[in-house]
C-alpha cells in the first residue's frame, strides 16, 4: 500500500499513533498531568475543578487509551499487511535468486565435468605419445642396429649405380674407334 491510496482515516490514525508512540508526547503528557495534580492540590482550599482522587483526570485519561488503542489496532494490522506484502517480495526474489543460483550451479557442474573429460583423454593422449614416443625409440634403435650390423657387407658390395658406371665406361661408343679415350 502506498501513502498516497489510503483514506482520510488511515492516514489520520497513522499520524496519531506516529505522535503518540514519541518521547515528546510521554514528557508532554507527563508534564501536563502533573501540572494538573499540583494545580488541584494548590487550589484545594480556593475551589479546585478537580478534587482528590482526580476522577475528571482519569476520565480523560482513559478516554486517551480508548480512542488510541484502536488506533494502534489498526495502525498495526497495516503495518501487518505492508510486512506480508513485502515478505511476499522477498520469497519471490528468493526463489528467483535460488533458480538462478541452481542455473548456475548446473552450468559449474557441466564445465566441470567437461573439464575432467578433457583431462582424462588429455592424460590417454599423452600416455600414447609416450607409448608412440618409446617404440619409435626402440624402432629407431633396432634399425641402427640392424644397419650396423649389415654396413660392413653394404659397404664391400658394389651398388647397382656403381656397376652401371663402370660398365658404361669400359664399353666403346657407338661411332668411335676403341682406342679413343674420351668418354661418350
Amino acid at each position: 500500500m502506498t501513502d498516497d491510496r489510503r483514506a482520510f482515516g488511515e492516514r489520520a490514525a497513522d499520524a496519531t499513533v506516529g505522535a503518540i508512540g514519541t518521547w515528546r508526547f510521554l514528557i508532554v503528557q507527563s508534564a501536563l498531568i502533573l501540572a494538573w495534580i499540583a494545580l488541584n492540590t494548590w487550589l484545594a482550599l480556593t475551589g479546585h475543578w478537580d478534587a482528590y482522587p482526580y476522577i475528571l483526570l482519569n476520565l480523560m485519561l482513559s478516554l486517551q487509551a480508548a480512542v488510541t488503542a484502536p488506533l494502534i489496532l489498526l495502525a498495526g494490522n497495516r503495518q501487518a499487511a505492508k510486512d506480508r506484502q513485502l515478505a511476499q517480495q522477498d520469497y519471490a526474489t528468493n526463489l528467483k535468486a535460488e533458480e538462478e543460483i541452481t542455473a548456475e550451479a548446473l552450468q559449474i557442474a557441466a564445465i566441470a565435468e567437461t573439464e575432467a573429460r578433457l583431462m582424462a583423454a588429455h592424460q590417454r593422449n599423452a600416455a600414447e605419445i609416450a607409448d608412440l614416443r618409446a617404440g619409435f625409440a626402440t624402432l629407431k634403435i633396432e634399425v641402427l642396429d640392424h644397419l650396423l650390423a649389415h654396413l660392413p657387407r653394404l659397404l664391400d658390395r658394389p651398388t647397382a649405380d656403381a656397376e652401371t658406371r663402370n660398365a658404361h665406361r669400359s664399353a666403346p661408343c657407338e661411332g668411335s674407334p676403341p682406342s679413343s679415350s674420351s668418354s661418350c
